[in-house]
């Protein structure tokens, strides 16, 4: 029963800096913490037009924080990472110690969906609302918090079709529409996210109606069956295990159900695709029916 110690320092200029005490335990349970750390950052994701999925890779922190930083943070290129100093010696306990990663990655990751949203004419630098990171911050950030609550652990690498939160099923419902109008009008200067995004990741119950109008609108537009059955389906899943009672308001826990939600459901509709496309070598997807 080995044990090991660590002190966290990192250089200032020509200083070097203690940033937290000393850390020690067993091989043992570091080998188990360092384990699950990665587990819980492990995704399925998508590109952007949902024609590919992929597994995520095993990142060092500072790619993972990249992906967190504002616009004004990814343009100042010295000492990037510096808004992140305070929090570094948590994170790294975090992920030595198995505990929950500050609150404010998560919060970030958020934001930085959002923002990533809305098209800029100017030279302000954005980060994809597609970059798998963003996702891996939030599904590690629900899992440990799951686990610190005591609750059983819902989310998967995967897409989870019988999720217990309703918040994740909106985030289904909320793909599916943007599926449906980049089938039918891949071009539209302004999407399904840039019109529903924030509202239907605050307020559900409020903006649900409009986001059905408008996705029925695409859906009768769309020539092959299969997909219409694909996006459909998904959304009366999502219906289903959401139940009678909408949320009316998204905490910002919940936001982060939404955006997995989301995210997961979009990666499932490019697998499916893919899958449809192989056993059809070479034929136009909206060719393909299942007559």
């Amino acid at each position: 029963d080995k044990k090991y110690y660590i002190l966290p320092v990192s250089a200032d200029a020509a200083r070097v800096v203690v940033r937290s005490g000393i850390m020690k335990g067993s091989y043992e349970d570091l080998y188990h913490n360092i384990d699950q750390w990665f587990k819980d950052l492990f995704i399925i994701g998508c590109n952007d037009k949902m024609t590919q999925t992929f597994a995520s890779k095993p990142k060092g922190v500072f790619k993972l924080l990249y992906v967190l930083m504002s616009s004004a943070e990814l343009k100042s290129t010295p000492k990037k990472y510096g808004v992140f100093r305070a929090i570094t010696p948590n994170l790294l306990m975090a992920s030595i110690n198995g505990q929950q990663i500050p609150s404010m990655l998560f919060s970030r990751a958020i934001q930085n969906i959002r923002s990533g949203i809305f098209k800029s004419d100017d030279d302000t630098v954005t980060i994809s609302k597609n970059n798998i990171a963003l996702y891996q911050w939030i599904k590690l950030y629900l899992l440990r918090n799951e686990r610190r609550n005591g609750k059983e652990e819902t989310i998967m690498a995967v897409l989870n079709e019988k999720h217990p939160e309703p918040a994740y099923h909106c985030g289904r419902i909320m793909a599916a529409y943007e599926a449906a109008q980049m089938t039918v009008a891949p071009k539209n200067n302004k999407g399904a996210l840039e019109s529903f995004w924030v509202g239907f990741s605050r307020s559900p119950a409020l903006m649900l109606g409009s986001v059905q109008r408008n996705m029925n609108y695409h859906m009768a537009h769309i020539k092959s069956s299969f997909l219409r059955d694909l996006y459909m389906g998904a959304v009366v899943d999502a219906g289903c295990e959401i139940g009678d009672v909408i949320p009316a308001r998204l905490n910002q826990v919940q936001q982060g159900y939404f955006a997995l939600g989301y995210y997961q459901q979009k990666a499932m509709f490019a697998q499916k695709i893919a899958d449809r496309k192989a056993s059809f070598a070479d034929a136009d997807l909206a060719d393909i029916d299942d007559e």
